[in-house]
């Protein structure tokens, strides 16, 4: 009889003894990058996407980093940052929100119009330069390619103007937001 008291003590206690037991990772549905493991695949742009708006996480999708429930909290989001179609815009401020963030989605505007019209600009001057080459003495094609050279050239020295306008004034006003990228 002590043999069996012995035995159900052992037992009860062994069996009562609270053990130290991990909870599983809970995760959300979906990230704000579209990323929805149990809908879709990884999205094309998600390692752009996870690098602007989760700049912590890991690169590997499958670890489920911009997925994680923390402390009851979802995950969030870097402040002061939007993934767009155009890329990553950072208003280097708190949230959207803040002074001067609209300033940092106009300088990202500013920044893809001036690269735009730079690319055309180089475009229009080398097919003027090669109507110039290819116009054989015909001159209405010379000057023609002379018209589109003039106007590439004239475009380029506007945008290049215009920022040097754009620029001075917000020195001067001192408009907060835009960086200054010298």
């Amino acid at each position: 009889m002590r043999r069996f008291f012995l035995a159900l003590l052992i037992f009860t206690v062994l069996l009562l003894t609270p053990k130290s037991l991990l909870a599983e990772d809970r995760y959300t549905n979906c990230d704000a990058c579209g990323f929805c493991p149990s809908v879709t695949p990884v999205p094309a742009t998600w390692e752009q996407c996870r690098a602007c708006l989760y700049p912590n996480a890991s690169s590997d999708p499958l670890l489920k980093d911009t997925l994680r429930v923390t402390n009851n909290t979802p995950p969030t989001t870097a402040p002061g940052r939007m993934f767009t179609q155009l890329g990553c815009i950072k208003s280097d401020l708190g949230s959207f929100q803040d002074e001067g963030a609209a300033a940092s989605v106009t300088q990202a505007i500013l920044n893809l119009i001036w690269r735009a019209v730079g690319i055309l600009a180089l475009l229009y001057l080398i097919y003027g330069a090669s109507i110039i080459l290819t116009s054989q003495d015909n001159p209405e094609r010379l000057d023609r390619g002379k018209k589109i050279v003039w106007g590439a050239i004239i475009g380029a020295l506007f945008v290049i103007g215009s920022t040097f306008i754009i620029k001075l004034l917000i020195q001067v006003l001192g408009i907060p937001g835009f960086i200054n990228t010298g």
